[in-house]
Order: C-alpha cells, then structure tokens, then sequence
C-alpha cells in the first residue's frame, strides 16, 4: 500500500522515483513483482538483493528465483539498473568470484525471462 500511495501522491514523477531492494520486501512477505508493477515508470533502481546470510544474498547464491523478478521489470520496460547487492565483509577473492557467478545467473535469468 505504501509503494501505490507513493505512486499516486508523487508530485515530480519525472525526477523522484522509487529504488527497490527485494530483500526488504520479502522480510515482509510481499511480492517482488506487485511492488515492481506498482512502481512502473517511477521504479529507478534496482537492487538484485535477495533474503539470505552472507553471500547467499546475491543472485544465484541463495534460494530466489530472479526470472519473475526480470520478467515484471521486462513488462514496465524498465531501463535503469539491476545492481548486484549484498552486506557483510567478504573477502576480495570471495566477492570477486561471487559477484561473477551473480553476473552469469542475472544475465541467464534475463534471457529467459525476455525469451
């Protein structure tokens, strides 16, 4: 509700705009893609972040599936980024090979979720 109040009552939607971390919404239990649609042309970053420790935070890490995720951005013809996010302290070594693993399942997921 909070997301479509924004939505509606945004007076510079040309320039103020929504950033949206999955990880949050499902520590609520919300859908990723209602918030992503909800959003629509006023969604300007997104954060591929999902709800697990450590580096199971980032896509192809942990147990969510990114495709329906990819695909509602698909459908409000987002152009803006999809950044790979996660905290902790990972090592150099650790965050470098993960991120690359991150990188292959996204652009993976995008394919198959644009067909």
């Amino acid at each position: 509700d909070s997301f479509k109040a924004f939505v509606d009552l945004n007076p510079a939607p040309r320039h103020v705009g929504l950033a949206v971390a999955p990880y949050h919404l499902q520590s609520i239990k919300a859908s990723v893609e209602e918030v992503i649609r909800t959003a629509g042309s006023q969604l300007l970053f997104f954060y591929a972040w999902q709800a697990a420790d450590g580096i199971n935070q980032l896509p192809g890490h942990g147990p969510a599936d990114f495709v329906p995720w990819l695909k509602a951005l698909a459908h409000i013809n987002y152009q803006g980024f999809v950044n790979p996010f996660m905290h902790g302290n990972p090592t150099p070594e650790e965050l470098s090979t993960a991120m690359a693993k991150a990188c292959a399942y996204l652009k993976d997921c995008h394919t198959r979720a644009i067909g």
